[in-house]
């Protein structure tokens, strides 16, 4: 299926241990793990802030968290340089069940992404996902 879904049966309050798809996905150079997934959706919504998170078991930094804000449903993260590499912004959308991930070029900001994700999680929630 698509890259950029990853099916959940997930709720305002957070998420169950149900997995509709417990199959690593990909999205460009990431390939996602479940337990990555369910560290951005869980209910501890502080940890990743101390401690990071991981993407494709690329380090990354959340930098905002409204993923369970009603009227946004929207998280910024971006990639930590590990030996020099560049860094790149991802902007997740919250949908009813899916998460919409969309990772920007080298150099493009967080803004325009987080607007991108927002309105394909948007489009999504409206058509029942």
């Amino acid at each position: 299926g698509p890259g950029w879904e990853a099916w959940r049966g997930c709720g305002p309050a957070g998420c169950g241990a149900e997995r509709e798809n417990a199959a690593a996905l990909t999205l460009g150079f990431f390939l996602w793990q479940p337990v990555e997934i369910d560290m951005i959706v869980g209910k501890d919504r502080e940890g990743f802030f101390t401690n990071g998170l991981t993407l494709g078991a690329k380090k990354c930094s959340v930098i905002r968290d409204s993923l369970y804000v009603d009227g946004d449903c929207t998280m910024d993260i971006r990639t930590k340089s590990q030996g020099g590499e560049p860094t790149y912004n991802v902007a997740v959308g919250r949908a009813g069940r899916v998460l919409v991930f969309v990772m920007g070029k080298e150099g493009v900001h967080g803004g325009g992404l987080n607007k991108k994700a927002y309105s394909m999680a948007k489009y999504l929630r409206d058509s029942g996902f």
